[in-house]
């Protein structure tokens, strides 16, 4: 079900490429939002979008921290916020003193990790449960989650939920 609602996201790039995108030629010469937002309305709501940019670029990063404290507290098992410190730590001392060489290693890292990794995860996994002597693949396709009759109709819950996703 997951997947169609994702198919939403192509139809975003689309209608940013073919619809918005065009319109944007005047703005190349911005350095952020809030410049463009000062050139066209002034110095007030410059400063109001820098604020707002501002605020929401810091509870994006907050919860980050939150997530990789969690992941650290799972793993290490610090107490209470020391774990959210400690990966708020690492990703402000590596994002500080690592410039361009740690952008580019971890760019590395993370081609490595998609383009190798995973296929190899995914091809031993496939290994493991087709080997397995319980496992069909018509059984395993017959379960709901791949059916489409389960979740298409205006009546069924589950549409709305999946329109609402894909939008």
């Amino acid at each position: 079900h997951y997947a169609i609602g994702c198919l939403g996201m192509v139809v975003c790039l689309l209608l940013n490429a073919y619809v918005f995108i065009p319109k944007m030629g005047e703005f190349l010469g911005s350095i952020s939002v809030a410049s463009t937002m000062g050139d066209l309305y002034g110095k007030h709501v410059r400063l109001i979008t820098a604020i707002g940019g501002t605020i929401a670029s810091a509870g994006f990063i907050a919860v980050q921290f939150k997530v990789f404290g969690y992941i650290l507290n799972n793993f290490i098992g610090l107490p209470g916020n020391t774990s959210i410190f400690l990966a708020a730590s690492i990703v402000i001392l590596y994002s500080a003193f690592g410039g361009i060489r740690s952008v580019a290693f971890t760019d590395v890292i993370q081609f490595f990790t998609f383009g190798v990794l995973i296929p190899v995860l995914g091809m031993v996994v496939w290994n493991h449960y087709s080997t397995l002597p319980n496992f069909d693949l018509k059984v395993a396709f017959s379960h709901p989650l791949f059916n489409y009759q389960e979740f298409l109709g205006f009546s069924n819950p589950k549409f709305w939920s999946l329109i609402l996703l894909f939008l």
